[in-house]
């Protein structure tokens, strides 16, 4: 369970983000940073999706580091219950920095 929150999942985030960093996702109705401003313009596209990808790998990279220390610091029985909670907040707080910047273009 330890390694799903703090290695698989950030993997598949980083994964699914370096396309959207490359601008090589489209505008679709399926992947990507999706809201009415960003389906408006393809260059707002791009920009918001690239930007959303560096957000996601930095939160990625932020949960592989503090699920460590967690378990470092709490010991796996007890980590095992933070580790949801730390990949939860990370995705959170790079959707509201993606939310942010997208207002600011």
């Amino acid at each position: 369970m330890i390694r799903l929150y703090a290695l698989y999942l950030p993997l598949f985030m980083i994964l699914v983000s370096v396309p959207m960093v490359m601008r090589r996702v489209p505008p679709n109705a399926f992947y990507g940073f999706r809201t009415p401003k960003t389906l408006s313009n393809p260059q707002i596209w791009y920009e918001a999706n690239r930007r959303a990808g560096v957000n996601l790998i930095a939160a990625a990279l932020l949960t592989m580091g503090l699920c460590e220390l967690v378990v470092w610091r709490l010991g796996a029985a007890r980590g095992t219950v933070v580790l949801p909670m730390v990949l939860l907040v990370m995705v959170l707080g790079s959707v509201a920095v993606s939310l942010l910047q997208l207002r600011r273009m």
